[in-house]
């Protein structure tokens, strides 16, 4: 058996990681904080910085925690600063709203609880496919069919790294894709 030992300081990732921290759980985060072009052109400048301050600092670590994380943001941004920037920016009134922060709490208070009582992994993962669904079709409610197919998928883009860790099948389940 070979032992892996850790090569970095953990602390060091997480001070890159630190101005896009909220984006490890896109529940805590303020999507309406980035209201014009202006707030989401910096916010997506500032991936490229931490992208570069972790550099070789993670491929030296064996460490899923921090890899997981980073993976998160990056998918979750990747998708914020590509594809969904421009229905992201005019949705920008519904991520304010209080309907879709509380739709946002109970889709998370749901896939928490299931995933926290869950002993089998594929329940788990499940939850996962779930909470994607159950925040489309929250925000189509709350906002509209193109927010909701937003939140669909930067939602499921931000959830491929902990998929793969719990080796969740990737594909579509049947009927599950965002129409």
């Amino acid at each position: 058996m070979v032992k892996r030992y850790y090569h970095c300081d953990e602390a060091e990732i997480f001070r890159c990681l630190s101005p896009v921290a909220d984006f490890e759980n896109p529940f805590d985060s303020q999507l309406a904080k980035f209201d014009s072009e202006e707030d989401l052109h910096k916010m997506c400048g500032v991936v490229n910085e931490v992208k570069s301050c972790i550099g070789e600092k993670l491929r030296q670590c064996y460490n899923t925690r921090a890899k997981l994380s980073v993976d998160t943001i990056e998918n979750i941004l990747g998708y914020l600063c590509g594809n969904g920037k421009a229905v992201f920016l005019s949705e920008a009134k519904c991520w304010e709203s209080e309907e879709f922060l509380e739709g946002m709490k109970v889709c998370e208070a749901v896939t928490s609880n299931v995933i926290s009582n869950a002993k089998d992994i594929n329940v788990k993962c499940d939850a996962l496919f779930d909470l994607s669904e159950c925040l489309a079709k929250m925000t189509t409610d709350v906002c509209n069919y193109k927010a909701g197919k937003f939140m669909y998928e930067m939602i499921s883009a931000g959830l491929v790294p902990s998929k793969r860790f719990l080796r969740c099948g990737l594909g579509f389940r049947l009927g599950c894709k965002f129409p």
